[in-house]
């Protein structure tokens, strides 16, 4: 920049002069002076910093109002204080007041005659043949408690697969309807697999609830205290997929993202569980697969996935307060979903259910349509695990179960109305056997005592 003497506030530039040439300068006018304004280096340094200090604090408001939320907040939760799975593990309806109690005792001599028969095989199909589906589940639970005091409850499951696998003409009918086999089954896993359910699902369970609340102050187990921030969350955990159910402004890839991670999480629970599987479980799924691949070579997954999944995992997913394993921080009181976390359960119990069978979503669910990626990828894993519960040493040696007396009680109760109500249908069913006439008699008398 160059500037003539006489316009130069020297104050404000450093200036440098030279002479172009040797001759002398007669007038100010023929000097030429360079000068160059000094760098602006603090104001910029100002202009950083407050810029650099505005952006800390708004991470620091962020951060703060994220952990209010929860969003940050370590979750925390001890998987081994355990509820009291009891409350959970029997039906409570099986006996109603009233009916006509036949009123065994503990020790009485027409209850041991009693338990005797129903371990015939004779007479237990006799009786299976004689039940209608409404008393089907009343039935199928008294049986297994009671054949769970004498050691005996694999023998009857095993009954009843038997029964299902030569009634069924393909495959494709294989444990999928409400048979006797799948109804006790259901009661039979209740009673023994809730410490397995808890184990694998209770942490993945409270959590998902502990976001789907997010914005009410809860405690570290993820129940709902009873002050509530009504903010909404700045983190969406959100993964309906259905378009007719989308929030304003939802996007559907993204849910079905958000889906398809939440759904990987719960596989691999399951995957990673086989070393909490009782061996009850484990022993009858053993006998289960030998049973079935004898009349269907490759039914051995559908056989497992009809069963353990279809039976078992699947409806604890979907109702876990039900199964004990979404409670208070106390363990004490089911918590059951809201309607958010309600409908993230039906969700994942739906793909859950699709993996277990090998079955991609089609046109009755054409929003479900994007998960089948995620099925096709996580198919082998659950193969793998169905594989890993169902092979091995089935020398497992069933011991008597204790049960509680009232349900013990109840059971008997309503075994023996049932006879007395169903006799001429067991008459007829044995006959149809060609069971030895003294089995009905004993029956018809053993029932008939006050």
């Amino acid at each position: 920049m160059k500037y003539t003497a006489q316009n130069l506030d020297i104050a404000e530039y450093g200036v440098s002069v030279f002479v172009s040439s040797g001759r002398i300068f007669a007038d100010t006018k023929d000097l030429i002076i360079e000068c160059e304004e000094k760098p602006q280096y603090l104001i910029y340094i100002i202009i950083g910093a407050c810029a650099l200090i505005v952006l800390i604090a708004i991470i620091i408001v962020a951060v703060c109002l994220i952990k209010k939320r929860g969003g940050l907040r370590p979750f925390k939760f001890d998987v081994n204080k355990k509820p009291d799975f009891a409350r959970f593990s029997y039906a409570t309806d099986i006996w109603t007041a009233g009916r006509g109690a036949v009123g065994f005792t503990s020790d009485d001599r027409a209850r041991d005659e009693f338990r005797s028969l129903l371990q015939n095989p004779q007479v237990c199909a006799a009786l299976c043949k004689a039940t209608s589906s409404t008393e089907a589940d009343k039935f199928t639970g008294a049986m297994i408690y009671v054949n769970a005091t004498n050691g005996h409850c694999i023998d009857m499951m095993m009954s009843l697969v038997d029964q299902e696998v030569e009634s069924v003409p393909n495959t494709t009918q294989l444990f999928r309807g409400n048979s006797l086999a799948t109804k006790a089954f259901r009661a039979y896993s209740r009673m023994f697999g809730l410490n397995y359910l808890w184990m694998t699902l209770s942490r993945f369970m409270h959590e998902l609830n502990h976001l789907s609340t997010k914005g009410k102050k809860k405690d570290d187990d993820g129940g709902q205290g009873e002050d509530a921030d009504k903010g909404v969350s700045i983190l969406s955990t959100e993964f309906e997929v259905d378009p007719s159910k989308l929030a304003a402004g939802a996007d559907e890839e993204s849910q079905t993202y958000m889906l398809s991670q939440r759904a990987r999480q719960l596989v691999l629970c399951i995957i990673n569980s086989t070393q909490y599987l009782p061996p009850e479980l484990r022993s009858f799924a053993i006998k289960l697969r030998t049973r079935v691949t004898e009349r269907f070579p490759d039914a051995d997954h559908i056989a497992i996935g009809g069963t353990y999944f279809l039976r078992f995992i699947c409806p604890s997913v979907i109702a876990p307060h039900s199964y004990g394993i979404l409670l208070t921080a106390d363990r004490k009181t089911p918590v059951v979903p809201n309607d958010s976390l309600q409908r993230q359960l039906v969700l994942l119990g739906k793909v859950l259910q699709n993996l277990a069978n090998g079955v991609l979503f089609g046109k009755k669910e054409p929003f479900m349509i994007g998960m089948n990626d995620f099925i096709s990828s996580n198919l082998p894993a659950i193969n793998d695990w169905m594989d890993a519960i169902s092979t091995g040493d089935s020398s497992f040696s069933e011991t008597p179960t204790s049960v509680p007396q009232k349900v013990v009680s109840d059971s008997y109760n309503f075994l023996a109305s049932h006879v007395r109500t169903n006799m001429t249908k067991i008459r007829a069913a044995l006959d149809a056997q060609n069971a030895p006439p003294e089995l009905g008699q004993r029956l018809e008398a053993v029932v008939s005592q006050e």
